[in-house]
């Protein structure tokens, strides 16, 4: 049975890994930026699509929060045209 300290001890490991890892994708990232097929309109839905959750690309790149990626992942939804026209009786 694991004690409570050795349970913070292996999350504190868990995390400082995932800091690494992230550290690792930024510095790809970061280093294929030049590449005009490797940017972050082409690598952040890639990165999604292998299973990463929006708020972790998020921390990939330095950033807080998912909408700061949003723009990235979703398309903006065209606005419907409104029907002005005037039936007659």
């Amino acid at each position: 049975m694991a004690t409570k300290k050795s349970q913070v001890e292996k999350n504190h490991t868990i995390n400082d890994v995932v800091i690494r890892l992230d550290a690792i994708i930024r510095l790809l990232v970061e280093t294929n930026t030049e590449n005009e097929k490797f940017n972050k309109t082409n690598i952040i839905p890639v990165l999604n699509s292998v299973g990463l959750d929006p708020i972790d690309i998020a921390t990939i790149f330095g950033r807080k929060k998912t909408t700061d990626i949003s723009p990235y992942l979703y398309k903006k939804k065209k606005p419907k045209a409104q029907n002005h026209e005037t039936t007659k009786s």
